[in-house]
């Protein structure tokens, strides 16, 4: 009963993860405005935009996520989010440019999409 109930523990700490992580990496970007900016050589709107880039995942994959967890599992399914979050954020810390940055973000809000 007692691994029962810490592999609980672990799951619950694995979904405030996936729901938290895009939002960290959404929220380090506005006190970096001003370097961000002039380092990727961007207009404010494509800041903006930057900022918003973990939504639009959200947007995107809430009803096509719904479909895929009742056929393949939530856990397969969420796994496969948690790592594509994962790995957008990890990635748009090597970026350079505007679009590979935008896309990563974008990828970091998948694991939050899925999990909502």
């Amino acid at each position: 009963m007692k691994t029962k109930n810490s592999y609980r523990w672990v799951i619950l700490f694995l979904l405030c993860l996936c729901g938290f992580s895009p939002f960290i990496s959404q929220y380090q970007l506005p006190p970096l405005a001003s370097q961000l900016i002039q380092s990727l050589n961007l207009s404010n709107s494509q800041f903006s935009r930057l900022v918003s880039a973990p939504m639009i995942a959200g947007l995107c994959l809430s009803f096509l996520s719904g479909i895929l967890v009742d056929r393949f599992g939530a856990k397969k399914i969420l796994g496969f989010a948690m790592v594509v979050s994962a790995l957008g954020a990890c990635l748009r810390l090597v970026t350079g440019s505007y679009i590979p940055m935008l896309i990563f973000l974008v990828m970091t809000g998948f694991g939050a999409a899925v999990q909502n």
